[in-house]
């Protein structure tokens, strides 16, 4: 398993080799229109003099009070922020792995890919499509998997604040303790469980007739068996990412992960297209007799 990841590393730099810059601007470009958008939206409060919240905790107070106008336009502007970023923000990142995936095939690509879901409604409304049910997937799993471990740390905290002194301060923190766990076993179920979406893009990118629920179901499907070897592929960049919160390394991180995972997300694509039956037993490192070798996606 690690000599597959260490030569996906190594491929990945590679398809990088002269594609730096076009992988710099086109993560450069996605940061600036999620800033861009925030920042309006910033200034428009600013502007019409709006609250940026509202207190969910006083709501009926809220309600009754004169500032209620501003309140309900404070929180219209942050859902308008929302919707405005998704809709912008989504082609471009599907774009932006178009281009990643195509690089890794053909070894370059323009560019003006990054546009290409702007090029066609079915195209562009398709990616929104997809991402959302993607992500309303992963909210209700997120929901499911961290909820008990944040209420019951949550709870316990709260219990503390009121009454610091108490008789029961040990078994609060106790409670903490075992939140805590709990929501860092949820988070790892959590992550595990995300990994079932993470191919759907590229099948989609690869197959534009694929309809969306296609595309997850495949998705699914692909990464049943190599989930715990996409965990650690994944894992192993994380110490990567706290180095990129230092700010400009991220500029070099996050292409060199987005590379990666598309020649794995391509390598796993070809060999579970390629061999149905098998399904890439231990992500397909076992020498099947009498079949083709799969393609090298060395550069």
């Amino acid at each position: 398993m690690h000599i597959l990841h260490r030569k996906i590393k190594a491929d990945a730099l590679r398809a990088l080799s002269g594609n730096w810059g076009k992988a710099i601007a086109s993560t450069l470009l996605f940061g600036s229109i999620c800033a861009f958008f925030f920042l309006l939206g910033k200034f428009f409060a600013k502007l019409l003099d709006l609250s940026s919240t509202m207190d969910l905790l006083h709501i009926t107070t809220e309600l009754r009070s004169e500032n209620f106008l501003s309140e309900f336009l404070a929180v219209f502007l942050v859902l308008f922020e929302i919707i405005a970023i998704f809709v912008i923000a989504v082609p471009i990142f599907m774009g932006i792995l178009r281009w990643y995936s195509h690089t890794v095939l053909c070894g370059c690509e323009e560019i003006t890919t990054i546009f290409y879901y702007f090029s066609k409604p079915k195209l562009f409304f398709k990616s929104l499509l997809l991402v959302l049910n993607i992500v309303c997937r992963k909210v209700f799993w997120g929901l499911i998997c961290l909820t008990p471990g944040g209420l019951v740390g949550g709870i316990s905290l709260y219990i503390i604040s009121l009454n610091s002194d108490g008789q029961d301060l040990f078994f609060a923190k106790l409670c903490i303790f075992v939140g805590t766990v709990l929501f860092l076993a949820g988070l790892i179920v959590f992550w595990l469980i995300g990994l079932r979406y993470s191919l759907a893009c590229y099948l989609i990118i690869k197959e534009e007739t694929l309809s969306v629920t296609r595309c997850i179901r495949l998705s699914r499907q692909y990464t049943l068996k190599p989930r715990s070897d996409l965990f650690r592929f994944s894992l192993s960049f994380l110490p990567f990412f706290i180095v990129s919160c230092f700010l400009f390394p991220i500029l070099f991180v996050l292409p060199y992960y987005l590379m990666s995972f598309s020649i794995y997300a391509q390598y796993l694509i070809e060999q579970n297209q390629r061999y149905p039956d098998s399904l890439m037993e231990s992500t397909g490192t076992a020498k099947q007799e009498k079949r083709e070798k799969p393609t090298d996606f060395s550069f």
